[in-house]
């Protein structure tokens, strides 16, 4: 692994481990609550307006500062959450709608590198990584919020901040973008369709924080065994994620949610329930959360626009939770069935969204591959004009424009007038294939043509 790698996993994994520890309703929030006798809902505030910063911020951001938006974020954050120490309690939901805010600054600046450093085939298994160091950094302050009180564990939860600044300063700025340029044109359909699939299914996430968990809290054992499937799914997808189709994510993912929901409803209060519940519910949201910033990467790396389709689709993620946490307030209080009617609250969101899972299956697979395929691959020539480009290729075809061309791109170009597929010639110049698209791109501008077939009826009519 490159040291672009580890640091990326490393920023992502710190940070998320601050948010899923302090702000989102975690377990130094709780603590700090309950020992102050706060009545605001913090957590809930923070969540809104953390969805309102990705919604901002995927119009008006711009791309080439990246970076400084990570360490405004970081400096925001970690003065809020010292600053808390001194606030009184009618400034602490101030303090969570600024740190909901600033934290989006963060997640959208590291989207930058994580698109053009992070290849398609590797991101399944990366963001496990990065899933699994701020899971155990939430786990860790999970046990220490039985040990350590509120004053102290909020001195503590700054670590992962610091943590998260000092890898932030190493990650490289000087590297070649492998996105497109710019969003030449946003598909508004897939848009949507990927945004309507996240919110059906992260609603229930909302479900699950105000529902679910409070409902077996009385188990001696929830504490500590709750998040384990989650941190054990992680892993085996860490080590085989890169061979499973990015979709069937999103099938295990909605087909675990809605049989986690039905157990919730006939199992409710027991021991049993709540290991099978907790196995299933845990289970789908790591498909979910994978397939989430895995195709929000691959979607932004072919498009352009990388800010935009991260803004919308964690808008509708974050956004969903807090809708979903604020009905289950609610459900909470409908009587002793409160359970079978949040499970058919949940259930009706899984089926509406199972509506619009083939058309997104079908959507992406088409780009994608479109993508891989058509703009990448070659059109393989009859027989007769392969002879011909073999011919011509032998010696460097003279183009107008071919001054413009680098030594490294005469090179592709030959090798791409031999028929060679795209992942032979990435073997052929010890580069990758990303870093190939790279050069096809500036090839195709300099030379004026839109892909290899082009080139390749250039080559022909001369």
């Amino acid at each position: 692994m490159s040291k672009n790698y580890i640091f990326l996993s490393l920023s992502l994994g710190t940070f998320f481990g601050w948010i899923l520890s302090f702000p989102f309703n975690g377990p130094v929030l709780e603590s700090f609550i309950i020992s102050e006798g706060y009545n605001y809902s913090l957590g809930l505030i923070f969540i809104f307006f953390h969805a309102l910063g990705f919604l901002l911020a995927s119009t008006i951001l711009k791309e080439k500062y990246w970076k400084t938006y990570m360490f405004l974020a970081l400096g925001i954050c970690m003065a809020v959450n010292i600053s808390l120490f001194f606030l009184s309690e009618n400034l602490w939901p101030a303090g969570m709608v600024l740190v909901g805010t600033a934290s989006t600054l963060y997640v959208m600046g590291w989207a930058y590198p994580y698109i053009n450093l992070i290849e398609r085939g590797q991101r399944i298994r990366f963001m496990a990584l990065s899933m699994i160091i701020s899971n155990v950094i939430f786990v860790f302050f999970n046990l220490m919020s039985s040990y350590l009180n509120s004053q102290i564990l909020l001195l503590v939860v700054l670590f992962p901040l610091l943590a998260s600044l000092g890898v932030t300063c190493y990650l490289e700025e000087d590297f070649t973008p492998l996105a497109a340029e710019e969003a030449s044109k946003i598909p508004g359909g897939l848009m949507f369709i990927l945004g309507l699939f996240i919110f059906g299914m992260y609603i229930n996430g909302g479900f699950m924080y105000s529902v679910v968990f409070p409902s077996f809290a009385q188990l001696e054992f929830f504490l500590y065994v709750k998040y384990l499937p989650y941190i054990i799914v992680l892993l085996i997808l860490w080590h085989w994620g890169n061979k499973l189709p990015v979709n069937l994510m999103a099938y295990m993912g909605a087909s675990m949610m809605g049989l986690a929901f039905i157990s919730f409803a006939l199992l409710y209060g027991t021991g049993e329930g709540f290991i099978i519940t907790n196995i299933l519910l845990e289970s789908s949201f790591v498909f979910l959360d994978i397939f989430t910033w895995t195709v929000l990467g691959t979607v932004a790396f072919i498009y352009g626009g990388s800010f935009k389709f991260f803004g919308y689709g964690l808008f509708a993620n974050v956004f969903a939770i807090s809708v979903g946490n604020m009905m289950g307030n609610h459900l909470i209080y409908l009587g002793e069935n409160y359970h079978m009617i949040t499970a058919l609250f949940a259930a009706s969101a899984i089926f509406l969204t199972f509506l619009v899972l083939p058309w997104l299956g079908k959507h992406m697979e088409r780009d994608f591959l479109r993508e891989d395929s058509k703009a990448l691959q070659p059109e393989m020539p009859s027989p007769l004009n392969q002879k011909k480009l073999e011919e011509t290729s032998t010696n460097m075809i003279e183009f107008p424009q071919e001054d413009l061309l680098t030594a490294r791109e005469k090179e592709v170009v030959e090798l791409v007038l031999k028929g060679y597929t795209n992942k032979i010639i990435a073997q052929k110049l010890f580069i990758s294939e990303n870093t190939l698209k790279v050069h096809l791109r500036n090839i195709y501008k300099k030379i004026g043509v839109g892909h290899k077939r082009e080139l390749m009826s250039m080559v022909l009519k001369k």
